[in-house]
């Protein structure tokens, strides 16, 4: 692992594991509790998740970002809070847990270590996800290409997790940031000769914009995988600039199964196929349906099921031609005007092509007449002048979408409008 200039190799996070081993210990943290851990990537932070794995704990990630982590850790019914801070750790009772869900009470019966990691609540209250962590791993047993690889996705999202666990497998070297600003990755990738770059298409733009790519030599990427988010042609077209040597993937995954081994179509890299081993789909009614020996166990909050013999509804719209799949977006988040349904990301891909426009998102307000109106928020580069970016916007939109897309209501802010882990929250902000 590399952080912070220094390098710690798997002999030395073997012996940081032991004394996390003993940390636990004189703290009391039974075996079999369940603890809410809190830390980004470090070595402290991954030594100590995997003492409490070998210590057949139930560990809740805790966003990092979080502002409400006792709210969290009730959601879980914590034990202790372990917070990692500036690589030292901090252990704070809560007093007895429990009672906890009788999902939690099975998979500790049975002494089976686990993990809870919450949905990213991109249109809601984030969802605690119970994982069995032997079920979870079966997929990595056979190893991979030991590939140097930055850990851009935080640890308490699935996705970081699932890059974790392939490199422990597979021999390879974690690449950890402390900041995920453009510049930030961008030197790392330089200094560290990254070959894998996992991030977010929110990212990629952001990149773009900042031109930070080019001053630096990011020629050791060879794989940049792109998730979280459905991808764009505007995306695809940074990526192939900025990484003219690279392989693109779309990856897809959600908090609930992890993401799946799967394969990118050549025409088109926005139609990916599922190639996991047990790892199934079906299409009904243009939602998207998996079966995976990698499915959580199920939700802490008591929501209704979602997976019925063996199959999860993930909520999510596609497409399909024969084995191959295009993500749409979110059913949830589908904007219905007047009986017509508008996706999210096809709006933000023709917002995204104005130059004065750093990143956007599109949502849906009620609207008594037609039910919803289609709406965006914008982020414009630098001082632009907004009226005439709204002008254009509304002519570029007009220009190559259907009139009820075109968005009629149009806001502005300073702010980013990415969450902590790159991905759009999709809801009215303020300038």
């Amino acid at each position: 692992m590399v952080f912070r200039g220094q390098t710690t190799s798997y002999a030395e996070l073997h012996a940081l594991v032991e004394a996390q081993r003993g940390f636990l210990a004189a703290r009391g943290v039974a075996a079999g509790s369940v603890v809410a851990l809190r830390g980004d990537f470090s070595p402290q932070t991954i030594a100590l998740l995997l003492a409490l794995f070998e210590h057949r704990a139930v560990v809740a990630l805790i966003p990092t970002g979080s502002a409400d982590v006792a709210g969290l850790c009730e959601q879980v019914a914590a034990d202790v809070l372990i917070e990692v801070r500036d690589e030292t750790a901090v252990c704070v009772p809560r007093g007895p847990g429990g009672p906890y869900h009788p999902l939690v009470d099975g998979l500790r019966d049975q002494g089976g270590a686990g993990f809870v990691v919450f949905s990213s609540g991109s249109s809601g209250r984030p969802k605690p996800v119970l994982h069995s962590l032997d079920r979870f791993l079966q997929k990595y047993q056979a190893g991979g290409k030991p590939f140097v690889t930055l850990s851009f996705l935080l640890l308490d999202h699935i996705a970081g997790i699932d890059t974790l666990f392939y490199i422990l497998y597979s021999g390879g070297v974690l690449v950890a940031p402390e900041a995920r600003s453009t510049g930030a990755v961008c030197r790392l990738i330089e200094s560290a000769k990254v070959q894998v770059l996992p991030v977010s298409p929110s990212f990629v733009n952001l990149l773009w914009l900042s031109v930070d790519y080019e001053r630096h030599d990011l020629s050791s990427v060879e794989i940049v995988t792109c998730g979280s988010e459905p991808m764009t042609p505007g995306v695809l077209d940074h990526l192939a600039m900025m990484f003219p040597r690279a392989v693109v993937k779309q990856k897809y995954g959600t908090s609930e199964f992890g993401s799946p081994a799967s394969r990118s179509r050549g025409d088109d890299q926005r139609w990916i196929r599922m190639e996991a081993e047990g790892f199934e789909t079906k299409v009904v009614d243009g939602i998207l349906y998996v079966k995976s020996q990698t499915t959580m166990l199920g939700y802490l909050d008591d929501g209704d099921p979602v997976v019925v013999d063996g199959w999860f509804n993930t909520g999510d719209r596609v497409e399909q031609d024969g084995p191959w799949l295009r993500i749409l977006g979110r059913d949830s988040e589908l904007i219905n005007v007047g009986g017509e349904k508008v996706f999210p990301s096809e709006v933000e891909a023709v917002i995204e092509q104005v130059a004065q426009v750093a990143e956007c998102f599109v949502y849906g307000e009620s609207n008594p007449i037609i039910g919803s109106m289609v709406c965006a928020a914008v982020r414009p580069v630098g001082e632009s002048d907004l009226k005439a970016l709204k002008k254009k916007i509304k002519q570029r939109c007009g220009a190559q979408l259907s009139r009820y897309k075109v968005p009629a209501k149009i806001t502005f802010s300073t702010r980013p409008l990415t969450n902590e882990r790159q991905k759009k929250v999709r809801r009215p902000v303020s300038s």
